[in-house]
């Protein structure tokens, strides 16, 4: 059985910052909030003797950060995480960057609300386009490894998550959209060859709400 812990990255700068539209945002930082959560994810890791055999990670700032400071917990080293952009967040395209007051227009949101995952922002990608790509790295990555028994932890995107909950719960896709995925959260899936998947977990962050793993 596979075991697949998907994580959302910890606080970034985007995220304390609402008005602007984030997206890929490749270069934005933790902020010393998000390295504490890090490092809180880390430690709950470590306590539930949770030892990955192995790390892939979006390959941007704020999930690279992340995963190298909750998986020094569990001994796992910077060098062993491997990176692949299919793991990267949803493309906002010619909007990022930019204020939300001024792209989301009346018009922009009327079509947003009429098909919120097949909508595409100009140059960016929609929900469709995410989910085909993250599952197709699913399929040609970890599947050929479901004889394995392994535990893989993934850091990634909360768009991303949405995405892999809706096409392997075919779930309904205003449903996927609306759940929350916090940062740094888990949410596991295990695939048995025989079972197929199993929804495990889903936005664990009870790390954060425990004292004893807010480190200095």
């Amino acid at each position: 059985m596979l075991k697949l812990y998907f994580i959302r990255h910890a606080q970034g700068k985007n995220n304390v910052n609402p008005n602007i539209i984030s997206g890929h945002s490749k270069a934005v930082l933790l902020t010393a909030k998000g390295r504490k959560q890090a490092r809180a994810l880390g430690k709950r890791l470590d306590t539930q003797n949770v030892k990955f055999d192995e790390v892939y990670c979006s390959p941007t700032t704020r999930t690279k950060e992340t995963a190298e400071l909750a998986c020094g917990f569990i001994r796992i080293f910077p060098k062993t995480i491997q990176y692949s952009d299919e793991l990267i967040e949803v493309s906002k395209g010619d909007w990022e960057g930019k204020h939300r007051a001024v792209i989301y227009t009346p018009e922009v949101k009327e079509a947003m609300q009429a098909d919120p995952y097949g909508f595409c922002p100009p140059n960016g990608e929609n929900m469709e386009m995410v989910e085909k790509r993250v599952y197709e790295w699913i399929e040609t990555t970890l599947l050929p490894k479901a004889d394995q028994n392994l535990k893989i932890g993934i850091f990634t995107h909360s768009f991303v998550i949405k995405s892999v909950f809706r096409k392997l719960m075919k779930a309904d896709r205003r449903t996927a959209l609306n759940i929350t995925i916090n940062n740094t959260s888990i949410t596991r899936f295990n695939y048995d060859s025989a079972k197929g998947w199993i929804l495990d977990h889903l936005n664990d962050d009870g790390h954060l709400k425990l004292t004893n793993y807010w480190l200095s």
